[in-house]
């Protein structure tokens, strides 16, 4: 297997181990990872990765190799006090990725061979999308919540968001108010909860097929691709602040992870 990236990290007389026929490691020298498998956030950095060296040799030196051939991870710092490696792992802009390390540390008498697992998290979509408004109509007869989520409210042009039409169990929150004179009624709270998409249930605890993601344009959405799976999460903060999360994929074979955290200001009651 192609061995590529190989960090030197600390110098040392390595004429004996550079050979094709390195000598047998001493049977009293012992090395050993402490972890098999280490995680590192989507952001990356430095991680410490343990080990066991007994009988440490006064010279020798690690070598540190990804099998796969890849440089996401380097070398920063051994401590030999602390028995610790410190590898930098690259901040991920893709998906969750893993990736095997060989461990080798090389002294006169020999080399001793051990490896560590990296898993790193990643991004689990293709467009993220910072909402700032959240508006709509509830529609009494089925129990149903047609939200739109966008980054600049309804019917404003280039308006980008996700269009979801929710069904919750109970009756809502509705408060009385005025529009042109005129007395309304409108919902003041989403019910919680984890909501999952269903194509046609109209189930509480589900969203429906109506539900797309697109960007206004007049009274049309262009582009416009309508959700085929995906989970929106509601959340009641202090204040009356409602967070707002959803994670869906839609007709152009995207992934959509949507985010709003707002005041909740109310969507029109609409009788049915």
């Amino acid at each position: 297997m192609f061995f590529g990236c190989v960090i030197f990290m600390t110098a040392c007389d390595k004429n004996n181990g550079d050979g094709p026929n390195p000598p047998a490691p001493d049977d009293d020298i012992t090395f050993n990872m402490t972890e098999d498998t280490v995680t590192s956030p989507i952001e990356g950095g430095d991680l410490s990765l343990g080990y066991s060296l007994s009988s440490r040799p006064e010279e020798g030196q690690f070598v540190v190799t990804m099998l796969s051939g890849e440089s996401w991870v380097s070398y920063v710092a051994d401590n030999p006090e602390s028995n610790s490696l410190t590898v930098n792992v690259e901040s991920n802009d893709g998906e969750p990725r893993e990736g095997i390390l060989a461990i080798r540390f090389d002294y006169n008498g020999g080399s001793l061979l051990d490896s560590v697992t990296i898993s790193q998290e990643g991004k689990d979509y293709d467009v993220f999308i910072d909402a700032k408004d959240l508006d709509g109509e509830y529609y009494t007869g089925e129990k149903d919540y047609y939200i739109w989520v966008s980054t600049l409210g309804m019917w404003e042009d280039g308006s980008e968001g996700l269009n979801i039409d929710l069904y919750a169990e109970g009756e809502p929150e509705v408060e009385d108010y005025l529009w042109n004179g005129q007395p309304y009624k409108r919902v003041i709270s989403i019910p919680e909860g984890t909501y999952t998409f269903d194509p046609s249930s109209h189930a509480p605890g589900t969203f429906s097929n109506r539900s797309f993601y697109g960007v206004a344009s007049g009274y049309y959405y262009i582009p416009q691709y309508y959700i085929t799976e995906g989970t929106v999460e509601v959340k009641h903060l202090e204040g009356g602040v409602t967070q707002f999360d959803a994670r869906v994929l839609c007709t152009d074979g995207k992934w959509y992870r949507l985010s709003y955290t707002g005041d909740f200001t109310g969507l029109a009651y609409v009788n049915e």
